[in-house]
């Protein structure tokens, strides 16, 4: 967009999502609602019986150039 740093839709954002110490169960497309620079949102369903440790890898690409990011987040779900 004009004015921003950077190009939103030059961009793939994904989010591998599981088990802590396991391979990851889900992938979620992240969207750029274009509300808030570098800010990019997607939702994700808690499966069920779902409980403990998981851990969300986000991962950006920069499609133009190859750059490419990641960070983590761990968090614990507890259904019931």
């Amino acid at each position: 967009a004009e004015g921003e740093p950077w190009i939103p839709s030059d961009f793939q954002v994904t989010a591998s999502i599981g088990p802590v110490g396991q391979p990851a169960t889900d992938l979620v497309t992240l969207s750029f609602p274009g509300t808030s620079p570098s800010l990019f949102c997607g939702s994700y369903t808690v499966p069920a019986g779902a409980t403990g440790y998981y851990q969300a890898v986000v991962t950006a690409v920069q499609r133009s150039t190859g750059n490419t990011g990641t960070g983590t987040a761990t968090f614990f779900i507890k259904v019931g």
